[in-house]
């Protein structure tokens, strides 16, 4: 039982690791495009001079816990204000599901197209309530009872479903992802884990999302 726990310690420990390496080689990447986006987002509010958050969040769940996923906000501020003072929508936690052409800015526009919104993760990374690769972070009001690799695993930037389709990967659903993680050896995660990121870069370019 003992060396069980430190099995799993180890694990998270090397997860860990890995998340802090993939931050720091892709940091001139997200680096940039913060800069980029941000100086776009700021400059667009100065000229319809309607200022409002670089970044908007929504309570996912990760390890079982609720927690704030966040994303580069794609809306206008005076329809996010709008949007946050009817009756029962803070409630939801939807309010990046209700995106429509009134609400989005023109830099808005254009990140929702290219998925940049999603850059805002690289937040959580930094924070550490997800990693690279985990299960979808989906809204409370989604997740099915017992859905065991949501109770027990970090939520990740890249999903093992958003990469089941790859002729690389050997894993192509989250519970043989967990299973792996629970009786898999530190060689057999890291390299799963690589590959599930080489997969997950592939469906970025081929332009299938995070």
């Amino acid at each position: 039982m003992e060396h069980t726990f430190v099995h799993a310690k180890t694990k998270a420990f090397v997860r860990r690791l890995m998340d802090l390496i993939v931050l720091i080689v892709t940091a001139p990447v997200w680096l940039t495009a913060y800069v980029v986006l941000f100086s776009a987002m700021l400059l667009e509010q100065l000229l319809r001079w309607d200022f409002g958050p670089l970044f908007v969040h929504e309570i996912r769940l990760t390890q079982g816990k609720p927690f704030k996923l966040y994303k580069l906000s794609l809306f206008k501020e005076s329809y996010r204000r709008k949007y946050w003072e009817i009756p029962g929508e803070m409630k939801s936690h939807t309010f990046l599901q209700k995106e429509n052409p009134d609400s989005l800015s023109t830099v808005g526009r254009v990140m929702k197209k290219y998925c940049l919104d999603e850059a805002g993760q690289f937040l959580n990374l930094i924070i550490g309530n997800i990693s690279t690769v985990g299960p979808r972070p989906y809204i409370l009001a989604e997740i099915p009872e017992g859905d065991l690799p949501r109770q027990f695993l970090k939520a990740g930037m890249l999903s093992v479903n958003n990469t089941g389709q790859s002729v690389i990967s050997k894993i192509t659903t989250e519970d043989e992802y967990l299973d792996l993680m629970m009786n898999g050896t530190v060689w057999q995660m890291v390299r799963a884990n690589c590959i599930i990121i080489l997969d997950g870069i592939r469906a970025i370019l081929m332009g299938k999302g995070m």
